[in-house]
């Protein structure tokens, strides 16, 4: 059986050779065929000979200069077929080189033959791709992640093999163009595309490892952290967000958006003392943004100091009236000032007394409540309309209201907003 398989093996490579360069039949997909064939039949028999994949190279480049020479004789190239080749026969003279140096004494000086040889084609299908970022480009275009992913990783590992670096080293005239490809920079773009496209693919695992060599490198520091803290929160693990936030405000103390996110986890988890440590560090380096101020008020009113949390989220106001969740703050401590004293009369019996005490309270609590409504375009904050219905029905609902209307209107406004019940006027 051993014998006949590399009887097949030999038949198969003269037929791949045949279809390669007779120009009477020439066939380079039955060419490819016959030699993916052999080196399964080589698999299976765990021959793993250079030679065979030294063969399926040359196959590959007779390919590409027969695709790429077609104008010459009147027809059109056909670019995804020849970068195809381009990659195919890089490949393939990787793999038979490892095998060639990894047995020189089964080789001989043939094999270092090869290997020379090997490297010097390798150095000009990389070269000739740009580090295979063409194919890269093509493949992306197509829609083509994985593809994509894989011409991405050679780009970088191309530029790190002792494949192509040795064969650089000795190749002065090369040497300069490869150089590109050396520098930091390129390297940190290749792995960031890298670990872009294996996170499109969901690959997460691996798009972590491309981004922790990237933390190293120092690249891009504020796009990678980012990017981590993303893949993170899809897996809703805070201990990592939490992690991953404190090495960023290390590495970018002054950029306070990784601050006030773990600053905004410490106040969910009720841990105050962390929480205000972040809200000082925030603040020392922007004492002006509005959100940090805003955030240190939330952290004052959970703590139960209402004065200071007021004093926070008005000046937060001052700095950004836009913000919706500012404004709603502010009128809930209206508010809830507003129901406290609301139940107190009521536990006491002072009936009479509730909607005189209440209503001047309700109307500190309802111009804010009505500013945040206007900024809050999402409709998320559930308690605007439920302050706002409240305030408003205990208006229009009194024996003697002037503007009876005017309230119900803008009741059933708010109500439509945020998809509850409108309130139904007695015909």
């Amino acid at each position: 059986l051993t014998k006949a398989l590399k009887d097949s093996i030999q038949e198969r490579l003269k037929l791949a050779r045949r279809f390669s360069t007779n120009t009477r039949s020439t066939n380079f997909k039955l060419a490819r065929r016959h030699i993916e064939r052999v080196l399964q039949l080589s698999d299976s028999l765990q021959l793993d000979n250079a030679d065979y994949y030294a063969a399926a190279g040359d196959g590959e480049d007779l390919a590409f200069n027969f695709e790429r020479n077609k104008p010459a004789m009147g027809g059109k190239m056909d670019e995804a077929a020849c970068l195809l080749s381009a990659k195919n026969c890089y490949l393939y003279y990787v793999k038979a080189f490892d095998l060639y140096r990894a047995d020189e004494e089964r080789y001989g000086k043939a094999g270092i033959k090869q290997q020379q040889r090997l490297q010097q084609k390798g150095i000009q299908y990389y070269l000739q791709t740009n580090g295979f970022l063409v194919n890269a480009g093509l493949s992306y275009k197509k829609g083509d992640l994985k593809t994509t992913l894989e011409e991405f990783r050679l780009s970088f590992e191309g530029s790190i093999s002792p494949f192509l670096c040795e064969a650089f080293d000795s190749d002065p005239k090369h040497l300069s163009a490869f150089e590109t490809f050396l520098a930091d920079s390129t390297q940190c773009r290749a792995l960031y595309n890298c670990a872009t496209v294996s996170s499109a693919l969901g690959l997460m695992d691996e798009s972590l490892a491309y981004y922790d060599s990237l933390k190293i490198r120092g690249y891009a520091p504020e796009k990678v952290y980012r990017n981590t803290l993303s893949i993170y929160s899809a897996r809703r693990d805070t201990i990592m967000i939490m992690t991953e936030l404190i090495r960023a405000i290390e590495t970018m103390p002054e950029d306070t958006w990784f601050q006030k996110n773990l600053l905004q986890i410490y106040l969910d988890r009720q841990q105050w003392n962390e929480a205000e440590a972040i809200a000082d560090r925030a603040l020392s380096v922007d004492s002006l943004d509005a959100q940090t101020i805003c955030v240190r008020g939330q952290l004052y009113e959970m703590r139960g100091n209402i004065e200071l949390a007021m004093i926070n989220y008005l000046r937060s106001y001052e700095l950004d009236s836009t913000q919706a969740n500012v404004c709603s703050y502010i009128g809930r401590i209206h508010y809830n000032r507003a129901i406290t004293v609301k139940n107190d009369l009521y536990n006491q019996r002072k009936f009479k007394q509730i909607d005189k005490e209440v209503q001047p309270i309700y109307s500190e609590a309802l111009p804010w409540y009505q500013r945040a409504y206007r900024y809050d375009n999402l409709r998320i904050d559930a308690s605007i309309p439920l302050a706002i219905r409240e305030i408003l029905y205990s208006r229009f609902t009194q024996a003697k209201c002037p503007n009876r209307t005017e309230l119900i209107e803008e009741y059933n406004e708010v109500s439509r907003a945020y998809g509850l019940t409108e309130f139904a006027s007695p015909s």
